[in-house]
């Protein structure tokens, strides 16, 4: 499970991620201790999507239960304070909050989204899809709300117990920023 931390400390330093339209391939960033990241430029954004690959020795229900877990991931997601399922829709969603640190000066971070998973029947192959749902509950004071977050976990068999984990995701860091880029466009000379 340490290369699936790995994964997981990793995403954030790269972010800015997003599932918009590519305007470039993927482009090797790193490929250290058997995890590949790679990046791409995106149209309509300044940030670059993050994608990050590897092989895990282990089984698809013990990633999936460690996903599912949502209190779990304070113990193995990088920065992250606090998780909790807000609802559980069915076994196969449930809407989750997750509280991040964020070094000083900025406020830590907060998301609501509704996580889904998703197994393809003939392949066994699991996909994972969180999506932000910002205003399903109020923002914290104190805290900045992500309002765009989406990310997706694929999960693919292979022989003797080794599972490629891919790791693709978008997060734009707040309204704030989202209101000021919006302010900018509208007023700007």
């Amino acid at each position: 499970m340490n290369v699936f931390i790995i994964l997981i400390a990793l995403a954030p330093v790269l972010t800015g991620f997003t599932f918009i339209e590519q305007t470039s391939d993927w482009k090797l960033e790193k490929n250290k201790k058997g995890i590949k990241i790679y990046t791409r430029e995106l149209q309509g954004s300044e940030y670059k999507e993050v994608k990050a690959v590897t092989n895990i020795k282990t089984s698809l229900s013990s990633l999936v239960a460690a996903l599912k877990d949502v209190p779990s991931h304070t113990s193995w997601i990088y920065n992250c304070e606090e998780g909790k399922i807000l609802k559980q829709i069915s076994e196969t969603e449930q809407y989750c909050y997750t509280i991040s640190d964020a070094p000083w000066p900025a406020e830590n971070r907060d998301v609501v989204y509704s996580f889904t998973i998703n197994q393809d029947a003939a392949t066994k192959t699991v996909i994972t899809t969180s999506t932000g749902m910002p205003e399903y509950i109020p923002p914290e004071s104190g805290l900045t709300r992500v309002y765009e977050f989406k990310t997706s976990w694929i999960f693919t068999p292979g022989q003797d117990s080794i599972i490629n984990v891919q790791y693709q995701a978008h997060v734009d860091r707040s309204e704030e920023r989202r209101v000021g880029k919006e302010c900018r466009s509208r007023w700007s000379p």
